[in-house]
């Protein structure tokens, strides 16, 4: 069972697949299992990356609440060493997600620093301006957001 170590929380994840990374990040009430019909679409393309945020699933609970679950998709990143990614986040993944891509502006001096140029979207709404995307194209049958490219709008 692949996990790592955040503060006092064993986060357990799945990777499936290859080509460029995709990480899905399930709401509240939810787990990694909530992905499995994307996972089986895009695994063929992508490297998908599914995880049970802390107090879900297969992952322990810890004193840190939802203010934790940026912090710990950035430690997921970092121990799979992934440069370049899509985010996914459905409801509370949404919360995840954007905490992570806000953190990840601030932090360009990283040592494995992410490329971000457009702003989250977890509710279907445009929060950033995409015209400096490489391509509009989006994944097909994906949520709205999800560039090929690796950035998330």
């Amino acid at each position: 069972m692949p996990s790592i170590r955040v503060d006092d929380v064993n986060l357990y994840y799945e990777v499936h697949g290859t080509g460029p990374h995709l990480v899905l990040c399930h709401g509240i009430g939810s787990n990694r299992l909530h992905w499995w019909q994307q996972v089986c679409a895009l695994r063929a393309s992508y490297t998908v990356v599914i995880y049970d945020q802390r107090g879900f699933g297969s992952s322990s609970s810890g004193e840190r609440g939802p203010a934790a679950f940026a912090d710990d998709l950035m430690a997921l990143v970092d121990h799979l060493q992934i440069k370049r990614t899509a985010l996914l986040g459905q409801s509370l993944g949404g919360l995840a997600a954007a905490g992570f891509a806000f953190t990840q502006t601030r932090a360009r001096n990283r040592s494995h620093p992410l490329e971000q140029r457009c702003g989250v979207r977890a509710d279907g709404a445009a929060a950033g301006d995409c015209s400096g995307c490489e391509s509009g194209q989006k994944l097909p049958g994906a949520a709205a957001g999800v560039h090929r490219t690796g950035q998330v709008s």
